[in-house]
């Protein structure tokens, strides 16, 4: 028994009123459709009338498809949004630290003196022995770093009040005058625990605003002083402006950046590798995600690493132009589509690059080919196009619609310029269910038929292979090919993939980390829909494999090996 979706799709009737949405317009998952439904006693039913299991209220995750399970009264103390473990407790981002209760607190605020995990965990002998304090900080007796001030002034600034002990022999009042003491000190009768103290970051250097001097890391902050963050010889940062921090009253800092420096990488040429440097994980942001290249919004910095622009040289103006996006899958390989270089009467798949008429750009945010974005843009020639063997364009209705581009050089990675994760062994792709949203960014049209100038980012939902297929008038259909794929919506233009965005990857979240799934194919011009053909990956993976042993020639290459 099949239930019919708004937009065409057809699901099992089953599935309809059961929490998630399976048709992609969510038509499945409806007040009209759902509210006269009855469930059971062991059953938690949604505002809407949808029935969820009991043990889904509170648990962190919208079960309902309106989130009804999340915003009781009883859920204020979990995040609505929040990930899980495999435990089922909140998944913290990367820099942040997991209290035992699940809680997640800044990984700064660890082994500093304050209990900042309600059940105390950020401030255990377990967690903060191996502490190294610095000569200007005082070592609590179970690890953690506070002012060395903070000395029997009175005030227990350590979690277990080991800097209060011991003090009975010493005399406050012959302490030597020095006026930053003094400062310190009248501060700190009244409220000495809310100072903020300087965390102790890499490659970062603090000082007060409108002042060269610099500040060590550790030191207690007055409130509502202002400190400027810059980067160390060294170090990538991550925007062309300087960082700053703000002591608030409670001794927590409002921060522009959660991490402003990156230590910069050497190509990645040998298996004798600086470990600090290599990316041992694919398929991380650097950012947190926007909210979600036509009537998209505009992209985070570093919300997709792996992203690069394909630029080719215009021999009219000397100008470099952006024809197509692509994705990073090694340090010098990168997947784009075949149409972005294919032309009528090629006799080789592989084209040799010697005259510079390609680049690509890696860390771009801006299209244009000449503004140097950050500290992570890099431009970099190409030695070889590869296209899939049998792609013959519209001849051959866009089968193969997929490249790999071979670099002249090896990319320099950081934190935000790094691979997606390729599913070598189709472990996850044969696993995405229709309605599935993935993320892809790109420079396409607007929703006002321009080349954005931005990068955009959209979240589409997938359509497999037959489903797309019935979705499209009939001589359109001969072009979606065994190969191929769909994402977007047939009832709304939103967002979407436009002229300009072929090429781009589409990726898909699996354990925390994003995959590609999909590379930008072709769009029915006639269609009023945001709906767009995508090369899945899967069916060319022995091809790509191939190229990659023989052009990623370090055996050390640990991006392969996590996910082979």
């Amino acid at each position: 028994d099949k239930f019919s979706c708004l937009n065409g799709l057809s699901i099992e009737s089953s599935a309809i009123c059961d929490g998630h949405a399976d048709c992609s317009d969510g038509s499945d998952e409806t007040n009209n459709l759902c509210a006269k439904q009855t469930c059971q006693s062991y059953a938690y039913r949604c505002k809407y009338g949808a029935c969820v299991d009991k043990s889904a209220k509170c648990n962190g995750k919208n079960d309902c498809v309106d989130g009804s399970d999340e915003n009781l009264p009883e859920c204020k103390q979990y995040s609505i949004n929040s990930n899980k473990d495999t435990n089922g407790l909140p998944k913290c981002l990367e820099y942040q630290y997991k209290c035992k209760s699940g809680q997640c607190i800044d990984s700064s605020s660890t082994c500093d003196g304050t209990r900042d995990c309600m059940d105390g965990s950020d401030e255990t002998k377990e967690l903060c022995k191996m502490v190294q304090c610095q000569k200007y900080t005082l070592q609590c007796k179970y690890g953690a770093c506070v002012s060395k001030e903070s000395k029997c002034d009175g005030v227990k600034q350590c979690a277990d009040g080991s800097d209060e002990e011991k003090c009975d022999e010493i005399n406050l009042n012959s302490r030597p005058i020095d006026p930053v003491y003094n400062t310190i000190q009248s501060t700190t009768q009244s409220n000495t625990r809310n100072l903020c103290v300087l965390p102790i970051a890499e490659g970062v250097i603090y000082s007060y605003e409108g002042s060269n001097e610099i500040l060590p890391h550790g030191t207690l902050i007055d409130h509502h002083r202002t400190v400027i963050e810059n980067c160390e010889v060294g170090y990538h940062k991550a925007a062309d402006q300087n960082g700053f921090r703000v002591c608030q009253e409670n001794g927590k800092w409002i921060t522009s950046f959660v991490k402003l420096c990156f230590k910069m990488c050497p190509s990645l040429i040998s298996d004798s590798l600086d470990i600090t440097c290599t990316i041992n994980d694919c398929g991380k942001p650097y950012t947190n995600p926007a909210p979600l290249i036509g009537n998209g919004k505009k992209a985070n910095f570093g919300t997709a690493p792996w992203n690069v622009g394909i630029y080719r040289l215009n021999k009219v103006n000397s100008n470099y132009d952006l024809i197509c996006g692509g994705s990073i899958i090694s340090p010098n390989l990168v997947v784009s589509a075949a149409h972005c270089f294919w032309q009528e009467g090629m006799l080789s798949n592989i084209i040799s690059i010697n005259d510079g008429l390609y680049k690509i750009a890696v860390g771009k945010y801006k299209r244009d080919f000449t503004v140097i974005d950050n500290e992570f843009t890099q431009t970099m020639n190409v030695e070889s196009v590869h296209l899939k063997e049998g792609y013959l364009g519209s001849h051959g209705f866009y089968a193969n619609d997929i490249a790999v581009i071979v670099l002249a050089n090896r990319i320099s990675m950081s934190s935000a310029v790094a691979p997606v994760c390729v599913d070598w062994a189709n472990r996850h792709n044969n696993n995405i269910r229709n309605g599935t949203e993935g993320k892809i960014v790109g420079w396409g049209k607007t929703e006002k038929g321009i080349l954005s100038s931005s990068l955009l980012e959209a979240c589409l939902p997938y359509i497999d292979y037959n489903s797309c297929r019935k979705m499209h008038r009939y001589d359109f259909e001969k072009f979606i090919t065994s190969d191929k794929f769909c994402a977007g919506s047939s009832s709304v233009l939103g967002q979407g993939v436009n002229e300009g965005d072929s090429g781009a990857g589409l990726t898909f979240l699996h354990s925390d980390l994003y995959y590609l799934t999909g590379v930008v194919s072709i769009k029915d011009a006639i269609a009023n829909n945001s709906i767009a053909v995508f090369t899945g990956l899967k069916q060319h993976i022995p091809w790509i494999r191939e190229l990659y042993n023989k052009y990623t020639s370090y055996a050390s290459d640990s991006i392969f090996k996590s996910n082979s």
